[in-house]
């Protein structure tokens, strides 16, 4: 009598069946948008300061990603690209920022007031006392209009 011997069954792992890999795939998904995501929060948790606020409180953010706002201190602009060199202040404070980029086109203009000049400057604040911005916003009025004179 002949005996037949099953051959030896090969079995996949368990990791290679199909929702196994659907399983680990969704994890793995999961987790990557966890990450991102927290990281996008932590980066975007920066402070908000007005720069009375921001100098009351200096040695609390020196060395933290802050965003400040003020108003552009007339005469303070200084310097071109790469390095430009301005004052932001408010109610008598006055804050020193230096800014690694591109002047903005609106520091260039005569017409405009500084003082009608807003400013969100996003950085750090060094240990110096001067804001080292990355990147700065300017906040356009809706009082600017372009003015036409009347012949007459």
């Amino acid at each position: 009598m002949l005996v037949s011997v099953p051959p030896t069954a090969s079995r996949r792992p368990w990791w290679l069946s199909s929702k196994t890999r659907l399983v680990l795939v969704a994890v793995l998904l999961a987790a990557t948008l966890g990450y991102l995501g927290y990281k996008g929060y932590v980066a975007g948790a920066g402070y908000y300061l007005k720069v009375p606020e921001l100098q009351s409180r200096a040695g609390e953010f020196s060395g933290k990603p802050l965003r400040v706002s003020g108003q552009l201190v007339a005469g303070s602009v200084q310097g071109e690209a790469p390095e430009i060199r301005f004052s932001i202040g408010e109610g008598g404070a006055i804050l020193p920022v230096v800014y690694q980029g591109v002047m903005p086109v609106v520091f260039k203009r005569t017409d405009i007031p500084a003082e009608d000049i807003s400013v969100l400057a996003e950085g750090r604040l060094g240990e110096d006392g001067i804001f080292n911005a990355s990147n700065i916003l300017i906040k356009c009025p809706t009082k600017w209009e372009a003015v036409t004179k009347e012949t007459g």
